[in-house]
């Protein structure tokens, strides 16, 4: 491929090829939804794999645009026998082919201060876009219509509450990474966190965090994404390196990834901890207004389980996963390149999970909480674990 990063990008080892052996169908959202395996992670390594044979008569950019469709929630990863990854593939072919797709999703999350509160209240004052206008205006219409449910808020009575907070914190410094949904679209989640922290004895520093990164560097911005671990990795290093405690599992997987930087390594990783992580010892109460049916939905970059557990010992085992592990369909700038797909894999988790009307679903992932909140049955409530407290 002419000036791009070829298929080798997507493995750790340039000598592994894909084997052909399936293993990611069995995993990939897209693939699970539609049925057409020119979608899967396979079929994107053959493609590119073939790009780099010399000779080829394949279209450079109509297979780029094909490969691109891709949700980068990373499962393909996790299954590979070749250690090939599929997410920093499609990063590396939006990065030699970008899009307008791309351009919009980029200045969607690099200017959030700006846009997204604006985009918020616009929202609640303009009614839903006319199908004919949506069909014409495409990519935009579809940013619009994700905007639409970052003004909706979580309008059931919170029912979870502290009955005895820990001594955890013990006075010691922490800085919040609250992400870019907590900072420009539910406030209130960063609110919630940091009461929790204050009152578990951390001492709070605010600290002027900008994105974590990865939802940049999926749409293939590898520089965007490098600036704003630079920028996070010298604040946290100038206030002394405290403890960082994050609220969204997609923040905590991509802060993770920072470990490699040598200038954190295994500090940044010692220092890295989700909120629940921090709630361990500390005892819920649940409220007579809790729902009779409570589900957590699982986010693709879940990293251990934690949320769940926590809900778990804080509903005293009154909750359990829903949709079968299935991806909420978010894709990040797949939404606004492809929404038709991004729709059939979220139809396919609700279908799988057919939460009754009454029911409120639950999840750790900033992007699935907003996802799942637009995209909820009638009758069932969906937003962050954070949404539910007293």
């Amino acid at each position: 491929m002419a000036g791009a990063p070829t298929w080798t990008s997507g493995g750790r080892d340039p000598g592994r090829e894909c084997i052909l052996c399936g293993r990611c169908l069995e995993v990939c959202p897209l693939f699970l939804a539609t049925g057409q395996e020119e979608l899967s992670p396979r079929a994107k390594f053959v493609l590119t794999q073939t790009l780099a044979k010399p000779g080829t008569k394949l279209s450079e950019k109509a297979c780029a645009d094909l490969a691109g469709l891709c949700l980068s929630c990373g499962r393909c990863a996790s299954v590979c026998p070749q250690d090939l990854k599929g997410a920093d593939l499609v990063a590396a072919l939006r990065a030699a082919h970008p899009g307008f797709a791309t351009w919009l999703w980029t200045q969607w999350v690099a200017k959030a201060p700006l846009l997204w509160p604006r985009a918020a209240g616009l929202a609640r004052l303009l009614p839903d876009l006319p199908e004919g206008l949506a069909s014409r205006l495409g990519a935009l219409a579809t940013a619009f219509s994700g905007l639409k449910s970052m003004a909706d808020v979580w309008t059931e009575t919170p029912w979870l509450t502290v009955e005895a907070f820990s001594a955890t914190g013990q006075g010691r410094p922490l800085a919040l990474f609250a992400g870019c949904a907590a900072l420009y679209a539910r406030p209130r989640w960063k609110e919630r966190a940091e009461q929790l922290l204050a009152s578990l004895g951390f001492s709070l520093l605010s600290l002027d965090f900008t994105c974590c990164g990865g939802t940049l560097g999926q749409a293939g911005q590898p520089d965007l994404k490098d600036r704003a671990r630079v920028r996070n990795l010298s604040l946290w290093r100038e206030a002394g390196r405290p403890l960082v405690a994050t609220l969204c599992a997609s923040c905590q997987h991509t802060l993770g990834g920072y470990a490699a930087d040598p200038q954190a390594g295994q500090e940044w990783k010692a220092a890295l901890v989700p909120l629940t992580g921090l709630l361990e010892e500390t005892a819920f109460l649940s409220l007579e207004s809790a729902p009779r049916d409570v589900y957590y939905h699982v986010p693709c970059h879940d990293e251990g389980g934690g949320d769940f557990a926590f809900l778990r010992r804080a509903l005293l085992g009154r909750v359990q996963t829903t949709g079968q592990g299935q991806c909420c369909g978010f894709g990040g700038v797949l939404r606004l390149g492809a929404p038709a797909l991004a729709d059939r894999v979220n139809a396919r988790l609700w279908s799988a999970a057919s939460p009754a009307p009454g029911s409120q679903v639950l999840t750790g992932c900033a992007a699935c909480a907003l996802r799942l909140a637009q995209t909820a049955p009638a009758g069932v409530a969906a937003g962050h674990w954070l949404d539910i407290l007293a």
